[in-house]
This record gives structure tokens, C-alpha cells and sequence, in this order.
């Protein structure tokens, strides 16, 4: 398996470390590492082989072998949201400061994950169940959406978190 690590991980993961408290930082890793577990979870089940791990600045993206059935492409796609939110009402139930964080913040990542806009696991859902170009169409008219929520959010609470995601889709997804 190959790793790929591009300079934007690097500079997210410089950004996190110097704007996060220890204690946020695991929290989140920890609500990360359930998604990602999720789909490697999957992944195996499904006797695919992972051929590279390419991390970006907003997250791991796994690239597999093997010839997969839509119904294991499903599995593998949502098994990352699907762990995640099992992660988040694990954490919750056994409470504590970090992990009540990193339930909520799982639901987050899941919820946000879950969006029809490709390339997130929504995105590639929708694209498996309607076609790409319906993918495309849905990811092009709720980007610039998320932008403009976005916008909103850095105006009113100075979060910069969602500006930054939906500029991101934004690009992604008028730029195919």
C-alpha cells in the first residue's frame, strides 16, 4: 500500500495543532480514525485491497482494488458514516470530556460526510444509486450553498470551519 501525504495535510495538520487544545485534537482524531475504520472495515469484508491512502487537507481518500458488486461499493462507500455514527453513540454513552466531544464531532464529521455532494461519501452514494452526472447536478447546486452557510457562520460566530469545506466542494465540483 502507498501513502501520500500532500502539503495541505500537512498545513491541516499544522492548523489543528496550533489552533486546537491536546484534548480537541484527540477528540476529533478519535471520531476521524472511526470513519476511516469504517471503510477499511468494509473494505475487507468486501476482500478488496487497498492500493493507497492519499491524505489531502480535508482527509484521507482511499484507493482499493478488486472488482466490486454495487452492493459491496455501497457497503465500502458508507461504511465509514456508518461507524462513525456507531462511534458517536459509543463515545456518548460512556461520556467524559474528550470522548463526549468526539461523539459529537462524529456526528458532525457523519452528517457532513453524508451530504449528496461528491466527492463525499453522500456524494458517491448518490452517483451509485443515480448516475454520476445526477451527482454532479446535485454537488453543483448544494456547494455553493454550503458556501454561502459558510459565509454566514464566519460573519456571525467567526468559524471558518464550513467557509472553507464549501469552498472546497465548490471547486470540486464545478471544476469536472
Amino acid at each position: 500500500m502507498k501513502l501520500d501525504l500532500t502539503p495541505g495535510a500537512a498545513l491541516t495538520l499544522g492548523l489543528a495543532v496550533w489552533l486546537c487544545a491536546p484534548r480537541e485534537l484527540a477528540a476529533l482524531a478519535l471520531a476521524a480514525a472511526a470513519h476511516e475504520a469504517g471503510h477499511l472495515l468494509a473494505l475487507r469484508l468486501c476482500r478488496a485491497r487497498l492500493r493507497r491512502v492519499r491524505v489531502t487537507a480535508f482527509g484521507p481518500e482511499l484507493d482499493w482494488r478488486g472488482a466490486l458488486t454495487d452492493a459491496q461499493t455501497l457497503l465500502c462507500v458508507g461504511g465509514g458514516p456508518l461507524l462513525g455514527l456507531v462511534w458517536a453513540i459509543f463515545a456518548c454513552a460512556l461520556g467524559g470530556e474528550t470522548l463526549l466531544l468526539s461523539g459529537a464531532l462524529s456526528l458532525l464529521l457523519t452528517a457532513f460526510n453524508l451530504l449528496p455532494v461528491p466527492p463525499l461519501d453522500g456524494g458517491r452514494l448518490l452517483a451509485l444509486r443515480r448516475g454520476e452526472a445526477a451527482a454532479r447536478r446535485v454537488g453543483r447546486a448544494l456547494s455553493p450553498a454550503l458556501l454561502a452557510a459558510g459565509a454566514w457562520l464566519l460573519w456571525c460566530v467567526h468559524a471558518p470551519g464550513l467557509l472553507l469545506a464549501g469552498a472546497w466542494l465548490t471547486v470540486r465540483s464545478w471544476g469536472r
